[in-house]
């Protein structure tokens, strides 16, 4: 049993998709309960490539505590778009549980209407400030969980965008060079209000990749990246909630069915959707 377990979790760090596909055809609670039991940092991933409504539902057989941590770990978009699959109680809870900061920022994109920028916004991405030099961009770019960025954004004190300084620049400046000297003007930007599918438009992207989100004011309060444009439109595609979503069918047929038994093995009473 040890040995069958260490394979499956090892199959899950490396084939997270696959094994969503998997979790989706079993009972949610069972699917849930078998997320609780692992590490976060392996569920996470599995859990971010199942369907929105099939991730909802083994979040609904999960305590506030770890449904927290699970979504802690995907990026904060999904996480933002889970959360308003579930009941207004249950998230409620769940946000209580997550740290005060990403909890706010949470909030702030459940304000927006499911359809606009402001809901895919990514409240995480830093911005610095003119006189900030270039060390302090670079020491933010090593962390990790910091986003692939093409160019680090720069506003003035009132945190209104100001210009963006491509990471080819940051890379051969001085570390002591302020940002401000640096930076290209003007800087391309997303309005928060701007509807998903405009922003998808965007000349930008094809030179940016993540672009700076500002409220009527020019003020940053996020970053919106590609990724989460195009989970924004598929979402926005899908079937309404009660709908399944099919199963993949291009997995290869063996990788699958090994990957199926030994997660049934690991399941205790687990059972088929009907």
């Amino acid at each position: 049993m040890a040995d069958k377990r260490a394979l499956t979790l090892a199959f899950l760090e490396a084939q997270p998709r696959a094994a969503a596909d998997v979790l989706q055809e079993i009972a949610p609670g069972s699917a849930a309960a078998f997320l609780a039991d692992i590490a976060p940092s392996l569920a996470a991933p599995a859990v971010g490539e199942m369907s929105s409504w099939a991730a909802a539902r083994c979040l609904r057989h999960m305590d506030a505590e770890r449904a927290a941590l699970v979504l802690a770990a995907i990026p904060a978009h999904q996480a933002t778009h889970l959360l308003r699959l579930l009941d207004a109680d249950l998230a409620r809870r769940i946000l209580h549980e997550l740290p005060g900061q990403v909890a706010r920022a949470y909030e702030r994109s459940l304000a927006f209407p499911a359809g606009s920028v402001g809901a895919w916004t990514d409240h995480s991405m830093p911005v610095f400030k003119e006189h900030d030099f270039v060390q302090h961009a670079l020491e933010w770019l090593r962390e990790p969980h910091a986003p692939g960025l093409s160019h680090v954004f720069v506003v003035e004190q009132e945190l209104r965008l100001t210009g963006a300084v491509p990471l080819s620049v940051l890379l051969g400046a001085s570390r002591r060079a302020p940002l401000g000297e640096l930076m290209t003007q003007p800087a391309p930007y997303i309005a928060v209000q701007l509807p998903l599918d405009a922003a998808a438009k965007s000349a930008s992207w094809d030179d940016y990749l993540v672009l700076p989100v500002v409220d009527a004011r020019n003020v940053v309060i996020g970053g919106l990246t590609r990724s989460a444009v195009r989970r924004g439109l598929e979402t926005a595609s899908r079937p309404p909630a009660g709908v399944e979503r099919p199963i993949v069918a291009h997995l290869l047929a063996a990788l699958v069915g090994t990957l199926h038994g030994m997660t049934i093995t690991l399941l205790p009473g687990t059972e088929r959707r009907p």
